[in-house]
């Protein structure tokens, strides 16, 4: 059940940048069984950290990363169990990631890992290459009319396993795009998922539609004994057509996933560190120079109303 919770946070927790006044943010997203995860963005709307639950059994054992962003780089630093910090950083050209370096820790050895990709001219992720060690683990994306319907995997250069995909046309919210990408293009290494680099929309178009199910099976010549999950995505809706849970079905067992969303009373994305170049004022318009520990409704410079929590 551990492995295949992470995979499903892993197609279901990742969202897209959007103009914050115009699509609300999605701020957590938690499982029935526990695991879960939680977003903070800055000033501009990108993700700067996300805690994670991946263990349902241990749900006090969590994980953090924080996100660096400059105009040809990102930096993530992932954090568990205090010690010592994996690092992700990604090469950006026009605009997209084109490869990733990432060191990380295995029990007590640092290891590498790189990732490359590969668009088409419509902006699509064709190709995704994963080396760990050696090891290379290779994707190749077949899109049809706006979304991605097939994956061929290889491992070692030999085929490995073909995934069918199929969308419900109904969901078209970017988050829940965006989700879906985060577990297509095999991002993931030991757990360190690029959550602000899929947030930041960085890895070329998402889907048009919302995943609805993956269905896969061994490539002729695959020397592989079992494929990997197989699910059903559900979307529960509220009756404003708002998705407010997930439910994934992999063979005879559910897991819901309730979304939390930014609140429509006009207050922006929730901040959890006070900008050291941004003044506040109080909701009667008084500058304050110093914000309470906890949740603090305020307006700044320009006069938007803010939520801003201090630790």
């Amino acid at each position: 059940m551990k492995k295949l919770g992470l995979t499903l946070m892993a197609v279901l927790l990742a969202a897209v940048a959007v103009n914050a006044q115009t699509t609300k943010k999605l701020l957590s997203l938690k499982a029935s069984n526990g695991i879960g995860v939680t977003f903070e963005y800055n000033a501009e709307g990108k993700v700067v950290k996300t805690t994670e639950v991946t263990d349902p059994e241990v749900k006090s054992d969590k994980s953090t990363s924080t996100y660096e962003y400059s105009a040809d780089k990102i930096t993530q630093t992932y954090n568990t169990d205090g010690g010592t910090p994996d690092v992700r950083i990604a090469k950006i050209e026009n605009g997209r990631i084109v490869s990733e370096s990432v060191k990380f820790e295995v029990m007590g050895t640092l290891e590498d890992a790189t990732l490359t990709y590969t668009y088409n001219a419509n902006n699509e992720l064709v190709k995704s290459v994963k080396k760990v060690g050696t090891e290379v683990y290779e994707c190749v994306y077949t899109w049809t009319d706006g979304d991605i319907t097939k994956i061929e995997t290889y491992y070692n250069s030999k085929p490995n396993e073909i995934i069918t995909l199929t969308y419900d046309t109904s969901v078209t919210n970017p988050y829940i795009l965006a989700m879906n990408m985060m577990w297509l293009a095999d991002f993931d290494i030991e757990g360190i998922t690029p959550y602000g680099q899929v947030f930041g929309h960085y890895y070329g178009n998402l889907t048009k539609h919302a995943l609805k199910s993956r269905t896969a099976e061994n490539a002729p010549g695959s020397v592989k004994q079992e494929v990997s999950d197989n699910f059903v995505l559900t979307y529960n809706k509220d009756a404003n057509g708002e998705v407010k849970s997930m439910t994934t079905k992999v063979e005879e067992e559910d897991v819901e996933f309730q979304l939390e969303w930014e609140s429509t009373d006009g207050i922006a994305a929730l901040q959890t560190a006070l900008p050291q170049q941004e003044t506040y004022y109080n909701l009667n318009g008084v500058k304050l120079q110093k914000l309470q520990k906890g949740v603090n409704i305020v307006k700044n410079a320009k006069g938007k109303t803010r939520k801003v929590v201090v630790e």
